[in-house]
């Protein structure tokens, strides 16, 4: 069982398995549990819900789409998007050329171009942004059109053309918002022609032109019917509209979000009793009034409560994080359930951030931390519970780490093995190997957990050259390490997830001695299962 789509516009993944999909509606209570039972249905009504039409998923079970979609105030799961059943999709199309013919097969629309006799299946990717080919280098006959139909369910379009610079007819398909605004309509002529209505003006733009130019000036007739700026999205491209301030002149701008949108932004995350308190500074180009946090898979978090122009707040309850789909959640800004911009740390300067790690929780024996990842984008995780996290540990983590600042050992080098809880690898066996030369091996300690079945043979062995991990001893030769040895990677020597400043800094700048087999996998080349190594390997 695949999800293949979720319009995140009017819901968002609550649970996600091979199994078992459930998925939730905004501003509602109501869950909808998809697993293979209701599957084995050609179509089921499954609930009443109070929503205009509209798709909430699709999801893919032994090659074939489910469409999850609200018709008449019934939520439903089918396969059909042919009109043929009571609770299939309805689809408006409009002929402009007959060289295509429409037809049914069981589920779906098919066209059949009546030239070459190619055939062509209407299914889920009706629902996707894509440009998908239909014919390449296709004879077209004197006076045909470029437009052949356009094909409409919602805020879905999608239109069979033919594109004389790749010479292909193709069906493109896309959707788009207006963030709910009332005083604008939205149409499009063909892909490539975006049409502009309110009240006193109709205006088209021409999107290749304005992807070009980044802004094209527009009738100032709109100054009547609009504030500004109105946003507007296409796809997956947003664009704005706006009233210079210095001219008068109207635009509409096109860039990626983040410069379209955003001058500066800087954030912080507090620990509080049963939420994190997020505060954030953003200084907008064009704002677009966000008024919550999403996450990336279409929940809402938080509503944003802003103090001033550029400050807002927003309490993060820990057990909405708990229950979060999946161990790591990046966190956008968004707009009447339309995602804006992620929840991006930026400013102009490029000033890096004194903090990686906002703050971290114990929670229902799992660890809930608020961080910035890799894109410098706040992101939420949930990892297995560890004693590292607790205040007790925390206590002892701050003494070493002032005591270490006074200390400068020559040498001391860790050797560790999977999470510092086990022997029987090349670590151990190169440290047993070492202690066996007492010139060189009190420079030398091995971390083990003391819940291992071999610590009280290796501390009866090595005595004070084993040290317990989480120990006060433990934490202090970490930032006083001057090599790391082990057949796993740095974090090992105390947890392969670990969320800590002042540790993760200390380890990444630690050379490690990699051992036997893995390098390859660990060593930071181009291979996206080493995207989270980030040092240099002795």
């Amino acid at each position: 069982m695949d999800l293949k789509l979720v319009n995140y516009n009017i819901g968002y993944i609550e649970y996600q398995s091979n199994q078992i999909i459930t998925l939730g509606f905004h501003n509602s209570k109501k869950l909808v549990k998809i697993d293979q039972t209701i599957l084995q249905n050609d179509e089921i009504f499954l609930f009443s819900v109070n929503r205009s039409d509209a798709l909430l998923g699709i999801i893919n079970y032994h090659n074939v789409e489910y469409f999850l979609h609200v018709k008449n105030n019934y939520l439903i799961c089918t396969k059909y998007i042919n009109g043929e059943t009571k609770g299939s999709l309805e689809l408006k199309f409009t002929i402009y050329d007959d060289r295509f013919q429409i037809e049914k097969d069981k589920y779906n629309y098919i066209i059949i171009d009546k030239l070459e006799g190619t055939i062509f299946k209407l299914d889920g990717r009706l629902f996707e942004v894509s440009h998908n080919m239909i014919i390449n280098k296709p004879n077209r006959l004197k006076g045909e059109k470029v437009v052949y139909m356009k094909i409409r369910y919602a805020n879905y379009y999608n239109f069979v053309e033919y594109t004389k610079k790749k010479d292909r007819i193709s069906l493109k398909s896309f959707d788009y918002s207006d963030f709910q605004n009332n005083k604008l309509k939205i149409s499009f002529s063909r892909a490539n022609i975006l049409n502009i209505k309110t009240k006193n003006s109709v205006q088209k733009v021409k999107i290749s032109e304005l992807k070009l130019r980044q802004h094209l000036r527009l009738d100032n007739s709109l100054e009547k019917d609009l504030t500004f700026p109105t946003f507007l999205r296409v796809g997956k491209r947003i664009f704005v509209i706006i009233k210079n301030s210095e001219n008068g002149n109207i635009y509409i701008k096109f860039n990626t979000r983040i410069n379209l949108m955003l001058k500066y932004s800087e954030f912080n995350v507090q620990n509080k009793y049963n939420h994190f308190l997020l505060k954030g500074n953003i200084e907008y180009k064009e704002n677009p009034l966000p008024d919550s946090i999403m996450t990336n898979k279409g929940k809402i978090l938080s509503e944003l409560k802003w103090t001033n122009e550029t400050h807002f707040i927003a309490k993060i309850k820990k057990r909405d994080i708990f229950k979060l789909p999946n161990i790591h959640t990046s966190l956008y800004l968004s707009k009447n359930n339309e995602v804006l911009h992620p929840l991006k740390r930026y400013n102009i300067e490029k000033k890096p951030s004194k903090k990686i790690v906002y703050t971290t929780s114990t929670f229902k024996k799992k660890v809930l931390v608020a961080r910035l990842n890799l894109a410098n984008n706040i992101s939420l995780s949930v990892v297995p519970h560890s004693p590292f996290y607790n205040l007790y540990n925390q206590f002892k983590l701050n003494m070493a780490y002032k005591i270490s600042k006074s200390l400068f050992p020559k040498k001391l080098n860790l050797y560790f093995e999977k999470e510092a809880s086990k022997i029987g690898e090349s670590g151990s066996y190169i440290f047993e190997e070492i202690m066996k030369d007492p010139s060189v091996g009190k420079h030398n300690y091995y971390i083990l957990d003391k819940k291992s079945k071999d610590y009280s043979y290796m501390k009866k062995k090595w005595g004070r050259n084993v040290v317990k991990r989480f120990s006060f001893k433990h934490y202090l030769y970490i930032l006083l390490s001057t090599s790391f040895i082990s057949s796993e990677l740095s974090s090992h020597v105390i947890s392969g997830r670990l969320f800590s400043d002042k540790l993760n800094v200390k380890i990444r700048s630690t050379p490690l001695y990699f051992l036997q087999h893995g390098i390859m996998f660990a060593k930071p080349v181009d291979n996206p299962m080493a995207a989270g190594f980030h040092k240099k390997i002795c």
